[in-house]
């Protein structure tokens, strides 16, 4: 999925990764052996494994430099936590006579599908722009990252042009 994501897009990648493992997700809820629900699980893996190395990309150039370690954190919180509750789901599940694994693994599309949704608004990366020639949204995008940051914008006119160019 990175290596596409030059000519077609991070946002774009990201929402094929996660709409697939989504997909493959809820397959596997209605999955009728353990041969279908392995091979399910195992492809749906490879498209979070592309989803979730585009996201890391689409971090490094996206959020400012001075507040990745907390967005990542807060990332590897998020990820901690579902895989936390996926196991406490699993042992309710387990436990319980009336719920079956097709019900666990219904549950567990739930961070899925939130990522999902959330693709959808967030930006572009200012490289897909440059590369696709619109110079100046990668420039606006950039201006907008630096102050979010707190940082100021290069004061000098075309400076941006330069670098990019």
């Amino acid at each position: 999925a990175v290596v596409s994501t030059q000519s077609t897009g991070r946002r774009i990648c990201l929402q094929v990764s996660l709409g697939l493992t989504l997909a493959l997700d809820v397959a596997t809820s209605f999955s009728e052996n353990y041969i279908v629900f392995i091979v399910l699980r195992s492809a749906a893996a490879f498209f979070l494994g592309g989803a979730f190395a585009t996201m890391l990309t689409f971090w490094t150039e996206i959020v400012p430099k001075s507040q990745r370690f907390r967005s990542l954190f807060y990332f590897s919180l998020f990820w901690t936590t579902g895989t936390v509750y996926a196991v406490v789901d699993g042992f309710l599940t387990d436990n319980a006579d009336h719920l079956d694994y097709h019900f666990f693994m219904a549950i567990i599309c739930i961070p899925t599908a939130f990522a999902f949704i959330f693709s959808f608004f967030i930006y572009e990366t200012p490289s897909y722009y440059i590369v696709s020639g619109n110079i100046d949204k990668a420039v606006k995008l950039r201006i907008r990252v630096a102050v979010s940051s707190s940082r100021e914008p290069l004061k000098k006119k075309g400076c941006w042009r330069r670098i990019i160019e």
